[in-house]
């Protein structure tokens, strides 16, 4: 779990909408006042959906992941460009 977080996070802070170059999740935006969304890679290679939530000492919860389906593949593949 400890892994997943610092490929999500990094040493950045989530930003709404941005690239993250040269981390596992590319893609990485605000869907609700206190829930983040992530689009990526996970360590095994497998692309993956993770939405978390950032609580204010900085731990992050992870409140759900799931593989990307081949539409959302295509997606993330175009926004890499």
């Amino acid at each position: 779990m400890a892994l997943l977080v610092k490929a999500i996070l990094g040493d950045d802070k989530p930003m709404g909408g941005c690239l993250l170059t040269g981390k596992a999740f590319s893609y990485i935006r605000k869907i609700e006042s206190d829930k983040w969304l992530a689009w990526g890679r996970g360590q095994g290679g497998r692309f993956l959906q993770v939405i978390f939530v950032v609580d204010p000492e900085e731990t992050v919860y992870v409140i759900h992941a799931r593989p990307l389906n081949e539409q959302e593949k295509r997606r993330l593949r175009r926004r890499q460009r």
